[in-house]
């Protein structure tokens, strides 16, 4: 079993903004949802300690991520440099250059950066509600199976259920996505798919993480992706 996902370095190639913001970007909005499954095999990693198996294994692959998925990290990244423009303007200091840097980048007129805005938080609002619906799963298998105590027998696989929230979350995406593209119209959107894919992409580096030798052949997770 396999959990897959992407995140920005410490510096863009695009230089949006400095590291120290990156930096925070990464702490304060680290996929959620991989922190969600992670949990489940974290359950895993803490009981077969006890059982010497063999560690967790991050590794770094190729490959380019799917474009809703540079989509969704473009918006939210666009959301943070928003929040982090009202933090610098609440004390006294000129945000705009944080708040338009991808606006000027792009080209776009002020009316389409507003519907790239409007995305961003209606489908920020509807991954929250999705990755509500998994913790939930994640704290009834941790009632099920505390940590603190120890298995008569081994740990069974992560819930099947949060598969299908991972199905659920990308079609959420890849449906955001489209709507947007939608409203920007033919001509704009291929002009924001070209900067993902030419521009931001180069950014996006992709890991691997297995979980516990036991657990191998349980299933197959999907794919957790996160953002910058």
């Amino acid at each position: 079993m396999r959990f897959r996902f992407v995140q920005l370095p410490k510096t863009m190639q695009m230089n949006v903004v400095n590291s120290c913001l990156i930096l925070r970007f990464l702490k304060s909005r680290a996929l959620l949802f991989l922190v969600v499954l992670l949990l489940a095999i974290s359950l895993c990693d803490q009981t077969e300690a006890q059982a010497s198996s063999k560690p967790t294994k991050e590794t770094q692959t190729s490959g380019r991520p799917p474009l809703a998925r540079l989509y969704w990290h473009f918006l939210d990244f666009q959301r943070f440099l928003d929040k982090s423009a009202d933090e610098q303007e609440k004390k006294g200091k000129n945000g705009a250059e944080l708040r338009e840097k991808l606006q000027r980048k792009l080209g776009f007129s002020n009316y389409q950066f507003t519907l790239i805005r409007d995305a961003a938080q209606k489908l920020d609002r509807d991954l929250k509600k999705k990755d509500a619906q998994a913790m939930a799963v994640i704290e009834a298998f941790r009632k099920k199976y505390p940590p603190d105590q120890p298995l008569k027998a081994p740990l069974p696989p992560p819930p099947p259920e949060l598969e299908t929230l991972q199905q659920e979350r990308d079609n959420l995406i890849e449906q955001h996505v489209a709507d947007l593209k939608m409203q920007l119209g033919p001509e704009a959107a291929r002009k924001l798919d070209s900067f993902l894919l030419n521009e931001f992409a180069p950014a996006v580096t992709t890991h691997s993480v297995s979980a516990p030798a036991s657990q191998q052949g349980a299933g197959q997770a999907s794919q957790a992706v996160r953002r910058p």
